[in-house]
């Protein structure tokens, strides 16, 4: 079994569980609306695929004061979409660090 299959299986919903009431308010929505959180850890599990570099991206345009939701939603269809190719480019690493040494 592939580590995404077994990744997918752990994020099936457990026997019994809740998931009405299983929601995480989100202010960007009107009043009584909720995320659901077995969306959100398919979300995460989609946008993880990616790598790190795009994990940084996606949380610097939160932190610089993107709506969250919308913004995952779109890395995770980026991840379904163009997920292989980022990966075969190399864009799922941060690129090697340079240093700049200047000389007086």
């Amino acid at each position: 079994m592939s580590a995404r299959h077994r990744r997918q299986d752990q994020l099936a919903i457990p026997a019994g569980a809740d998931v009405a009431h299983s929601s995480i308010e989100n202010p960007n929505q009107s009043e009584g609306q909720a995320y659901s959180k077995v969306r959100l850890q398919l979300l995460a599990t989609q946008i993880h695929d990616l790598g790190a570099y795009p994990l940084f991206h996606l949380l610097a345009e939160i932190v610089e004061g993107a709506p969250p939701i919308p913004r995952i939603e779109r890395y995770a269809r980026l991840s379904r979409e163009h997920g292989h190719f980022i990966r075969a480019l190399g864009g799922d690493q941060f690129p090697d660090r340079l240093f700049v040494i200047s000389g007086n």
